[in-house]
């Protein structure tokens, strides 16, 4: 009213369409729910198709005797091959890594993956305490080791052993020679120093 006459104004007002506005509406809804059906890329069925591996496997086997607690190496044998190993993984990207831990008995810690951040949760978690039975048996490691890879011949496989090399038990030089035939090659890799330390 204070703008003019009331009907005169309604006349010079566009009418609105609801009709119009909901069509609109409906419409956007459904072209951006089509839009992102496609961008998931759904698909349906199933194919073979043969995956290429590249890379190795490698089973990083960790001397957890009482021993490796020696503090000869700053802050410890055990910390500092833990260090040695994550090393290891974040250069071998694109490859499977597992992790064996053995003192007078050895287990498998990390069964063969290609999830390396797994593989670094467990590598933090290994202690002296893993294993109850003491002692050092390298023989029953890389036999464990040799076991712990996939059954494909088709890529290079690994083992490396880090030790404090005390080996107590008879049986490495002959699981080494086991590994060998079976193409898996062998690194040891000894943590200490000859003068050694308290434990």
């Amino acid at each position: 009213a204070a703008y003019g006459d009331p009907e005169l104004i309604k006349a010079y007002i566009p009418k609105v369409s609801t009709v119009r506005s909901r069509i609109t509406f409906w419409l956007s809804l459904f072209a951006f729910t089509l839009i992102v059906f496609a961008l998931a890329r759904p698909r349906f069925g199933s194919k073979k198709e043969t995956i290429v591996t590249k890379g190795v496997e490698v089973v990083v086997a960790i001397d957890v005797s009482n021993s490796m607690l020696a503090k000869d190496i700053y802050p410890n044998r055990l910390e500092k091959a833990k260090k040695l190993v994550s090393r290891i993984f974040s250069r071998t990207k694109g490859n499977k890594v597992a992790l064996v831990v053995f003192a007078g008995d050895a287990f498998v810690q990390l069964p063969i993956t290609d999830d390396h951040i797994s593989a670094e949760f467990f590598l933090d978690e290994i202690d002296t305490k893993m294993v109850s039975r003491q002692g050092t048996d390298m023989g029953a490691a890389i036999t464990l080791a040799t076991e712990s890879f996939s059954k494909n011949d088709k890529i290079g496989k690994a083992i490396v052993l880090i030790t404090d090399a005390e080996d107590h038990e008879d049986g490495a030089i002959a699981a080494a020679k086991i590994a060998a035939e079976k193409g898996i090659k062998l690194y040891v890799m000894g943590i200490g120093t000859e003068k050694g330390d308290m434990i």
